[in-house]
């Protein structure tokens, strides 16, 4: 069994699914061990904390997967992280709890929390394409 950092934002949907936490983080635990928790406070912890876990796992990147327990905006924060570090590859796994949560909506992940933590069990990585707009009127997005 592999292990697991979570990133987890409970303030993702207005904090709707905060009482559901514990029961995520124990459905996660039953596919990966051991299970690392890390929360994030403000805007931005999810880009810092991934950009963390590439160092620490800089030897055994191999090793390293994040699930990300929060909405659209976690997640983005996240996928920002690993490309700014130069590491894309890094597996995600995604347990929407966001308001909208449009990227598990297009990549058919299960919009309940719940049922998308018992998706991970038989959950296969595939690559996924990212890509980087620049505007004049937005920046870079």
């Amino acid at each position: 069994m592999s292990s697991a950092e979570l990133i987890i934002n409970e303030h993702a949907g207005n904090a709707r699914e905060k009482d559901a936490l514990p029961g995520l983080i124990k459905t996660v635990a039953t596919v990966f061990s051991p299970v690392h928790e890390n929360h994030t406070q403000a805007a931005g912890d999810a880009r810092t904390i991934a950009e963390q876990l590439v160092g620490q796992y800089a030897d055994r990147l191999d090793e390293l997967t994040i699930i990300v327990i929060g909405g659209d905006g976690t997640l983005h924060d996240v996928v920002n992280g690993l490309q700014q570090t130069g590491h894309p590859e890094v597996a995600i796994g995604y347990i929407p709890t966001g308001t909208g949560d449009d990227f598990a909506r297009a990549n058919h992940i299960p919009l309940k929390s719940q049922e998308a933590a018992n998706a991970l069990v038989h959950a296969v990585a595939k690559p996924i394409r990212i890509g980087q707009i620049t505007s004049r009127e937005y920046g870079q997005q």
